[in-house]
């Protein structure tokens, strides 16, 4: 069996006493699920697209993910507030996986924009952390969210990752280049997602009876949003060499600025905004 299946298959579900996720399991039997939900449609059409793909897809939702403070990324970042979080609170919404001629392959995947996107992108930087349980698979997996405008060129993309032989990072650029221009759009893009969130999205914890979880989704999203524009930074070879020389650290210099200019209100102050 390829690892990347060993591994996700190993993820127990919430039908077990100590389940890391709320299903795993073949992608058929989840879509029955769904059938019986309201408000699910978007979900259904789409995971009965990848049923045409390949018919022994499994499916794991809402699989718990853990941030380690000695990844090396993350103490760059320096954002603290994220390992204030309980455990479980960060999840990959959706990871489709399947083995097709001797080539096994993962989707961790969510539905939307820009925004969604980033967070997909930051949930599956925090899987393939060093010293994450999830570390062997990075290679066998992308992320992506789905959006109806663009959606055939993605379902287009991650039929050649799943059918063919493109690997992972080559797929990874194409589904990222769909949503984003360049580099730079993508940190104007989390940026403004970022001072959203500083505004609107803590003035709307007024209103939150029960503002805790509220909290929670405001710093998991601020963590992500770091996570991305630093790794992605890191990650562009063509900068490293035309703007900064060949010189690692100074490409390093210019993801942690890039991570800081994620702003974002504080555990504490966020409290201060709730009616609590």
């Amino acid at each position: 069996m390829s690892e990347i299946l060993e591994v996700l298959g190993a993820c127990a579900d919430q039908r077990t006493d100590n389940g890391c996720c709320e299903f795993n399991g073949y992608l058929e039997d989840y879509i029955t699920i769904l059938e019986e939900r309201e408000g699910c449609e978007k979900q259904l059409d789409l995971f009965k697209k990848f049923m045409e793909i390949n018919e022994s897809y499994r499916i794991i939702v809402n699989l718990q993910l853990t941030c380690s403070k000695e990844t090396i990324a993350n103490q760059i970042i320096r954002y603290k507030d994220a390992f204030k979080l309980p455990e479980g609170q960060l999840k990959a919404p959706y990871i489709l996986y399947t083995k097709v001629n001797e080539k096994a392959t993962g989707i961790l995947c969510s539905f939307g924009g820009k925004d969604e996107t980033i967070y997909a992108k930051g949930a599956y930087l925090v899987l393939s952390e060093p010293g994450n349980q999830y570390e062997a698979i990075r290679n066998d997996l992308v992320s992506v969210a789905f959006d109806d405008e663009v959606l055939t060129h993605q379902m287009d993309l991650l039929k050649r990752f799943v059918m063919g032989s493109d690997k992972a990072g080559y797929i990874q650029r194409g589904l990222d280049m769909i949503i984003f221009k360049n580099l730079d759009e993508m940190v104007e893009t989390a940026t403004a997602i970022a001072q959203e969130l500083c505004t609107e999205g803590v003035e709307a914890l007024k209103e939150e009876a029960e503002p805790r979880q509220a909290i929670y989704k405001l710093i998991e999203r601020w963590f992500y949003l770091k996570k991305f524009v630093y790794v992605q930074t890191m990650m562009d070879k063509s900068r490293l060499n035309s703007l900064y020389g060949g010189n690692p650290k100074k490409q390093r210099q210019a993801a942690k600025q890039n991570a800081d200019a994620i702003k974002y209100v504080s555990y504490s102050e966020c409290w201060q905004h709730t009616s609590k």
